[in-house]
């Protein structure tokens, strides 16, 4: 009677790690920021640990399979920091990794559970792993739960302000459900409810759901680098490019033309981190040249240039739509409002909101002067 169960729930774990691997696969090519690729890429090598895990049993040696009980005992935490990263849009800053010391507090119970071998303890004599394992993960796991929860309380507004909000917003809520729909299910095996291969189903299903649910959602927020690519043959200049220029030689000058080109077609400043080294393999140059291109030709830094193609669509949206201050600094490309405020009050020298009203005057103004000709004639 259990066999078919067993048989559905061996397929489904194939699936979940073949899905696994075509998703990290495409984190490795996809192009933008390394560390935000790497974290993502990490959790769904812990994800894969967890389809792999029933495999290990018969396949592993027993250090194996407790290392690999280990891993995958990492997903709350790795939720949490993944959690972090797509609604902050960028990786985690290093104090949050921290987060990992609770799935290593409870390494001894699931290596021994994973064996399966008896944990002995001195004056306490020997008992079985498991058990005490599931306590540590409805414990610990549901306090990560709790801090990922408020974390993406937190967060959620300003991630629904950035590119592609939606999606994040969805991956951050099925972060949520999976990791609380496993708790109950190891809840439920605890309390003898579910047997332990009927609780293993259950959580390869919910991990195989969250995989095919999740991974467009992925395909969004990490695009290709390949829809940044433009042709490599060089172009005249737009138009005359101010500053210095001395120390240029024809394909330097013809590079700029390109840059230029570049960030006003493609507006790939728009990109969440788009940074030098985008920006080089998007062109095909090598990113030494690239800076020593952009000082000379632009007559200031790579940052300082990419900011300027901000300001002026952060300009364009607030004298030309009602979207939040918020909503139009990620739409123009900064990752945080108070070094968009900053910035662009040292390029306009006002604030956003200042700025706004400003030319909501000069609208006004425009019209009053329109009205006045037309009860003249």
């Amino acid at each position: 009677m259990n066999e078919p169960v067993f048989t559905i729930a061996q397929a489904f774990q194939l699936m979940g790690l073949v899905q696994c691997g075509m998703v990290i696969l495409y984190l490795v090519f996809c192009g933008g920021d390394r560390r935000r690729r790497l974290m993502a890429g990490a959790f769904f090598l812990v994800l894969a640990g967890v389809f792999l895990l029933p495999f290990a049993r018969t396949i592993l040696s027993p250090s194996l399979r407790a290392l690999l009980a280990i891993v995958a005992s990492a997903v709350p935490a790795m939720s949490f920091l993944l959690a972090k990263q797509v609604l902050g849009g960028q990786a985690p800053p290093a104090r949050y990794l921290l987060i990992l010391l609770v799935p290593l507090l409870g390494a001894p119970l699931f290596g021994y559970a994973a064996v399966p071998a008896e944990l002995c303890l001195p004056r306490l004599g020997c008992f079985d792993a498991h058990p005490l394992t599931m306590l540590f993960r409805i414990l610990a796991g549901g306090a990560v739960l709790l801090a990922t929860m408020a974390l993406i309380e937190s967060m959620l507004a300003e991630a629904m302000a950035k590119q592609h909000g939606k999606e994040r917003r969805g991956l951050a809520l099925a972060l949520i459900v999976v990791n609380a729909a496993t708790l109950l299910s190891v809840l439920a095996e605890l309390s003898g409810g579910l047997e332990s291969f009927e609780a293993v189903f259950v959580e390869t299903t919910l991990g195989l759901a969250f995989i095919y649910l999740t991974t467009s959602m992925v395909f969004r927020i990490y695009p290709e680098s390949r829809e940044m690519r433009i042709d490599d043959t060089p172009s005249e200049p737009l138009m005359p490019q101010p500053g210095a220029r001395q120390g240029l030689d024809d394909e330097d000058r013809a590079l700029v033309a390109r840059i230029e080109q570049f960030l006003t077609e493609t507006k790939a400043f728009k990109k969440e981190n788009f940074r030098r080294e985008d920006l080089a393999a998007a062109l095909g140059v090598a990113e030494h040249r690239l800076s020593r291109v952009v000082n000379a030709g632009f007559g200031k830094s790579l940052t300082d240039l990419l900011n300027e193609y901000r300001v002026d669509e952060a300009k364009r949206l607030l004298a030309t739509t009602d979207l939040q201050i918020t909503q139009i600094a990620f739409a123009s490309g900064f990752n945080a409002l108070a070094s968009f405020n900053r910035v662009f009050r040292r390029h306009v020298g006002a604030a956003p909101t200042q700025f706004r009203q400003s030319q909501g005057a000069n609208k006004k103004t425009i019209l009053t002067s329109q009205d006045e000709k037309t009860k003249a004639l």
